[in-house]
């Protein structure tokens, strides 16, 4: 803003800068009297570094940097620093280092099931951080439900959780009481779920409705028949239509207790001799 000043001249300067997901940008434009397309053209004039200086700074963050000037017309910079830069900064006074940034492009937050969080949580149970840093709670899930699931899930790694907007850190007391917090609800909601399974189980009972699979319709007597002929699983499976898993878990619960001869006989595909 001094150079804005004292070389273009200008009386008036506006700051913004902007808080966004993916990025902060800073946008500083001035209406002074512009830059010569030439000088911006080049990389440095003999005792003039700024321009490039500025440039290779921007380069060094992992930054981009525009730059739109025309004579008489006024100089605007934006600079655009990418979010896992921008607002992990502030946290270097814990020690905090960036080993990896997850991201999903494209994937609505709302799914469960997304790669970038499928590969923070998998590393997460191999212990590769201990912090995860998000610019907001909406990032990490959209529902309520799915949000308690992984930060309990991160809770019991041990890994602390720190959002910048909500101003919620883990590492802190008022975030280990949030987690406090947040377990309990996990557990009331995983309980209330039970129950509501449970409830739904026996009312369905009441009804008489029958729960779990439905029965195969195999003729038990046939089967054992087609066993004592000499045909083997795979043919007694195609016979009846069914796999040859079925096939032997039926001659299984038909073969008298402690009868070794049958087991042996089921298990290699024989036919009983």
């Amino acid at each position: 803003m001094r150079n804005a000043f004292r070389h273009a001249d200008a009386k008036q300067v506006a700051v913004g800068v902007h808080y966004e997901d993916e990025q902060v940008r800073l946008r500083v434009r001035d209406d002074g009297k512009g830059i010569d397309p030439e000088v911006l053209s080049r990389k440095a004039s003999e005792g003039h570094y700024g321009i490039a200086g500025m440039r290779e700074r921007a380069n060094i963050i992992g930054a981009k940097l525009e730059l739109r000037s025309e004579l008489g017309g006024g100089t605007e910079i934006e600079l655009c620093v990418p979010a896992s830069k921008a607002y992990a900064t502030g946290e270097k006074q814990r020690g905090f280092e960036i080993v990896k940034e997850y991201t999903d492009h494209g994937i609505s937050g709302a799914r469960a099931k997304r790669p970038g969080l499928d590969d923070l949580l998998r590393e997460a149970r191999l212990v590769r951080f201990n912090v995860v840093l998000v610019w907001s709670c909406d990032r990490l899930a959209r529902s309520t439900r799915h949000f308690l699931e992984v930060l309990d899930e991160l809770n019991h790694l041990g890994i602390e959780f720190v959002s910048l907007r909500e101003q919620i850190d883990t590492g802190g007391p008022l975030g280990r009481a949030i987690i406090t917090i947040v377990g309990a609800v996990a557990e009331l909601e995983r309980s209330l779920i039970i129950e509501r399974v449970r409830a739904g189980m026996r009312r369905a009972k009441l009804e008489g409705r029958r729960l779990g699979r439905p029965p195969l319709g195999l003729d038990a007597k046939q089967v054992l028949l087609d066993r004592a002929r000499g045909l083997s699983l795979s043919q007694i499976a195609r016979a009846h239509r069914t796999s040859r898993t079925s096939v032997r878990r039926l001659l299984g619960a038909a073969a008298p207790k402690g009868s070794l001869q049958l087991g042996s006989q089921i298990t290699e595909n024989k036919p009983p001799e």
